[in-house]
């Protein structure tokens, strides 16, 4: 080949004819000297008649047309600007270019002459081989001179240059292109030709096929076709022919199939649907996904790379998007199991200043990180995160051993098995627990589908900003927390409570109880965890009053710290009593404005009154003053007639309590549904270092039906001065016989919805009380002064100052009235029991006056003879008797306008008094006097004498009065007496009170 060379370029430059080499095939000057070359090849070639084939004609005008057109332009030209070998521009200058003797060819006409020769060769049928030669090193001087373009041209010459070779002559030719297209960056032509060269060593018409080199061919031309082995990195470039791309993933496929690695044809497969997934219509994808599963039954595909014989790794490919996550969402804990930091009373370090300015802080304008879980896990605890996957095939895909992929603290993965059907959004829940404390980062979950295990992190997602997922999430592990198991001795309720944080309820209790009835609960506290429970705060909440809710429920909180700590798997208990509070007093039917009975006399208090409930409304009237009611009066009320309705007298009736008034809760004639939470916050271990807590509920349900109800009550003077009797009317709201026990010796029994009235004797509230009382407000205001207080016995005090001591007065006094008053009630039927509690009772002033101990000491004396209480005193018709009443002031203050008085009247026993008795007895001296001011321990003595003219019972009212008016004043002194001023908030401008002998002086009259 060298001698025949050597021979045609000698005849060459022999021939001073520039156009033997123009191209023209019928110059006679080239024939002859062809009929003369001698080429050493085979037999075949040398028989071959003179004639051009048609590629290397198609090469040489391709290669003519290529010179003529553009040879003067990036390659004739002194100052032309060529390619490098990686394809970037260099300038030449001409004036920089080196200049060689006349006799010797200047750079730019090398790669001309070249073009000449190759078409000179061209013509010649045997000298093919020659002719690639010659393409082959111009193209090489070419790379030299940086004219990528120029060779471009003649490799592609090269090609179209058909030659009688072996199969492993034509693989190195390719091998040749291959390495000289990429010397001048030409990677798509180089891998062009790496795939024709891969498919010469498979061909039909080799005898001995090498799929090894195959494969590796196909494998290097990768870069040419824009891919990588990475699947990351084709995913995020995304660049490249896609029809080429998978073209050439298939028939990598096969090839490593037929070189018996199924491993290698599953991961290229894998490989393929993961980076051309979108690029695939949904047919493809279906085929494409039965051929993987196909390739998986020989060999399962795992996440790990592969490492061939020659070193090459093939990394790990992961179907991230079969099934499509659309969402990935961090649980927190139930709410019974989440942590929650233990409260700790903030240390008050002033006032709050507001400053636009920053100092050192994060600026709150800065984006959220949303990989930054807010809530915390805990360890040991079972966590949960929800996956939203989509099946995109059109068949059911399976998809098992599910698990969550994370990094940090060791984290134990529960796996999961899900079939998800064709384009079906399905919520996946995926659990594991972390096995320690610190940052868990959770990157994503493992799959096992179509016969692959992949490793789906978020980060590599694709469009995974789309979907608002972010690279990672980022969760805190706290210390592990004990566990608390709640159970209760009630049954259960069917649903629990619609209150705040309903959620961290785990077990409930109901309970039904009448008003006044006490039950009981037994709560156990079990520590299901291995760790100690060392802090236990349990509290109660509801929608009720704060006070109202402990009368309620009564729970002991030293009784369960007394027991703590609680061992692993051991249990306390402790009881808890639910009580039936009530409103007891009140109407049972539609209330109207309660009215008080008022005097007939107008100013004497002397009159017949009973409990009788007026039907209109009205107003109470003292003294003339008319102040408004506050309360109501029950009407159409079952009431038995009893005889001891006519001898009661009374001057107030039928009103609702303090309770209704303060406290609000509703009266209890009307069952009623409670609801609140037993809270428990507990904790123990390195939790409890760290300060973090568990919360847990339990959710009681109470029913509450009614039992005995007060619709009415009043105050009457009793047989001895130091009590007075309250009556009360009682209706049994049950459908059950009532046991009502109302004096520690006294019992009756009502009938179901019946009522009954009773007398309860009752001590008096003594002063003192209400006086220490008074000072304890006093001191609580600091608003001790120089006026004093106003005086219960005078009634005179400061305006301002009045009204607010008569409601101290009637607080004192029916708390006295409720703590000595007990009524039991009973059902026998039901075998259950209450007590009904008169807390809140109202009191008028009238009232108040027989509630209080009086001011005054008496001294009675008839004919100098002192009267014993409940003494009987006997004279004839006719007879003078000396009646002498005196009164001394026991009160620390003067008491301004006493009127003393003296009254006879009958009483009939029936309920009825009489006042008229002008023809049966009469009096000398006045029967009432005025004593201006009664010093403190001062006495004040009246004295007259009582004719009888006719024989009977006579009973003598005596009495105090006092008629005052808030122009007086009383020197300022802590020790002064209390006032309980008879009007209300709305007129406090004068006040009354009255105060008798009690019982009254009973005289029985006999003829002579």
């Amino acid at each position: 080949f060298n001698q025949a060379r050597n021979q045609l370029l000698a005849n060459s430059n022999n021939n001073n004819n520039s156009n033997a080499y123009n191209g023209d095939s019928g110059s006679p000057a080239v024939r002859p000297k062809k009929a003369d070359m001698v080429i050493n090849l085979n037999s075949e070639t040398a028989s071959i008649p003179d004639k051009t084939s048609a590629s290397s004609n198609s090469s040489a005008s391709s290669i003519s047309s290529t010179f003529s057109s553009g040879s003067g332009g990036s390659t004739a030209s002194g100052s032309s600007s060529s390619l490098t070998d990686s394809g970037t521009l260099v300038n030449k200058s001409a004036s920089t270019a080196q200049k060689f003797p006349p006799n010797i060819l200047q750079p730019e006409d090398i790669p001309a002459r070249y073009r000449e020769a190759i078409i000179n060769y061209s013509k010649y049928r045997n000298a093919g081989i020659i002719e690639t030669e010659a393409a082959l090193k111009a193209a090489r001087i070419c790379i030299e001179q940086g004219k990528n373009l120029d060779v471009a041209m003649f490799l592609q010459n090269v090609l179209y240059i058909n030659l009688n070779m072996s199969e492993q002559q034509r693989v190195r030719r390719f091998e040749v292109l291959t390495d000289l297209y990429q010397k001048i960056g030409y990677n798509r032509k180089a891998a062009f030709c790496q795939r024709l060269a891969a498919w010469r060593h498979v061909a039909v018409s080799n005898t001995n096929p090498d799929w090894g080199q195959s494969y590796r061919l196909m494998l290097e031309s990768f870069s040419g076709h824009k891919l990588s082995l990475e699947p990351q990195e084709v995913l995020e470039n995304n660049t490249g022919w896609p029809v080429l791309q998978i073209d050439l993933l298939q028939q990598l496929v096969g090839t490593a199939r037929r070189l018996g690695q199924p491993a290698l044809a599953t991961r290229h497969m894998t490989f393929l649907l993961q980076t051309m997934w979108a690029q695939l219509n949904s047919h493809d994808q279906k085929e494409m996904a039965l051929q993987l599963q196909n390739l998986a039954s020989q060999c399962e595909g795992a996440p790990v790379p592969l490492v061939l014989e020659n070193g090459t790794v093939i990394p790990p490919a992961n179907l991230t998007d079969l099934p499509l996550c659309s969402q990935l969402l961090v649980k927190d804990l139930p709410s019974h199991m989440r942590p929650a930091k233990i409260a700790v009373s903030k240390v008050d370090s002033g006032p709050f200043l507001f400053t636009p300015i920053h100092f050192n802080s994060v600026d709150r304008r800065t984006p959220k990180d949303d990989s930054k879980i807010t809530f915390n896990w805990v360890q040991h605890d079972v966590c949960e995160v929800n996956v939203k996957l989509t099946n995109p095939l059109p068949f059911e895909l399976q998809v098992t051993d599910i698990r969550l992929l994370t990094t940090g603290v060791v984290f134990e993965a529960f796996p999961q098995t899900v079939m998800l059907q064709p384009n079906v959004v399905t919520t996946v829940s995926l659990h594991g627990t972390p096995i320690e404390k610190g940052d868990l980062d959770i990157q994503g979950y493992s799959t096992h589908t179509l016969g692959i295990k992949s490793n789906c992190r978020l980060k590599q997602m694709l469009h995974r900003k789309r979907r608002n997922l972010p690279n990672h999430y980022q969760v805190n592990v706290i210390p592990a927390l004990p566990k608390l198991e709640l159970k209760t001795s009630l049954p259960q309720t069917a649903t629990f409570s619609g209150m705040p944080n309903a959620d961290c309820v785990t077990t409930s209790a109901s309970i039904t109880l009448y008003n006044g009835e006490s039950g009981e609960c037994v709560v156990t506290l079990t520590n299901t965890s291995n760790i100690l429970i060392e802090y236990i705060d349990a509290t109660f909440h509801s929608n009720m009053d704060s006070t109202l809710q402990n009368r309620i429920f009564q729970l002991a909180t030293d009784e369960i710290t007394s027991q703590l700590p609680i061992k692993p798997n051991e249990s306390i208990d402790f009881k808890l009593i639910i009580y039936g509070e009530a409103d007891f007093l009140g109407a049972i039917t539609s209330s109207q404005p309660y009215v008080h009975s008022s005097h007939h006399d107008g100013t004497n208090s002397a009159g017949p009154q009973s409990l009788t409930v007026s039907h209109g409304g009205g107003a109470i009237t003292v003294s003339n003053q008319s102040i408004p009611s506050r309360i109501s009066s029950p009407t159409g009320t079952h009431r038995r007639n009893e005889p001891l309705t006519s001898s009661f007298r009374s001057s107030h009736s039928g009103h609702s309590s303090l309770a209704t008034l303060s406290v609000g809760i509703a009266t209890g004639h009307m069952p009623r549904q409670l609801e609140a939470q037993l809270r428990f916050r507990y904790s123990g271990g390195e939790g409890l270092q760290e300060g973090f807590c568990r919360q847990c509920a339990i959710s009681f349900n109470v029913e509450l039906l009614p039992s005995a109800q007060i619709t009415n009550w009043d105050v009457l003077s009793a047989e001895i001065p130091s009590q007075f009797y309250l009556v009360l009317d009682v209706v049994n709201q049950t459908a059950q016989e009532m046991s009502l026990n109302y004096t520690s010796n006294k019992t009756i029994l009502i009938e179901a919805k019946e009522s009954c009235r009773v007398p309860v004797p009752v001590d008096r509230c003594p002063l003192e009380r209400i006086l220490a009382a008074m000072e304890q407000q006093q001191q609580s205001l600091n608003s001790i002064g120089a006026d004093g207080y106003p005086s219960i016995l005078s009634g005179v005090g400061v305006p301002s100052n009045s009204g607010d001591a008569a409601d101290l007065t009637e607080r004192v006094c029916s708390e006295h009235i409720s703590e000595n008053v007990n009524l039991k009630w009973a059902l026998p039927g039901l075998d259950c029991s209450g007590v009904a509690s008169l807390r809140g009772i109202t009191l008028s002033p009238t009232m108040l006056d027989l509630v209080t101990v009086p001011p005054l000491q008496w001294e009675v004396k008839i004919d100098k003879q002192q009267v014993a209480p409940q003494s009987e005193v006997t004279c004839v018709t006719g007879q003078f008797i000396t009646l002498s009443v005196g009164i001394c002031n026991l009160s620390a203050s003067v008491l301004h306008q006493v009127q003393l008085s003296v009254q006879f009247y009958q009483d009939f026993q029936n309920g009825h008094h009489n006042y008229r008795l002008e023809t049966r007895v009469t009096m000398t001296g006045p029967n009432h006097i005025l004593i201006p001011a009664l010093n403190k321990d001062e006495k004040a003595f009246h004295e007259c004498s009582v004719i009888f003219f006719t024989p009977g019972r006579f009973k003598a009212d005596i009495q105090c009065r006092s008629l005052s008016s808030t122009t007086a004043t009383t020197a300022a002194s802590v020790d002064s007496a209390v006032v309980v001023s008879s009007s209300s908030a709305a007129s406090s401008s004068s006040s009354s009170h009255v105060w008798r002998f009690i019982p009254p002086v009973e005289i029985t009259v006999i003829d002579q």
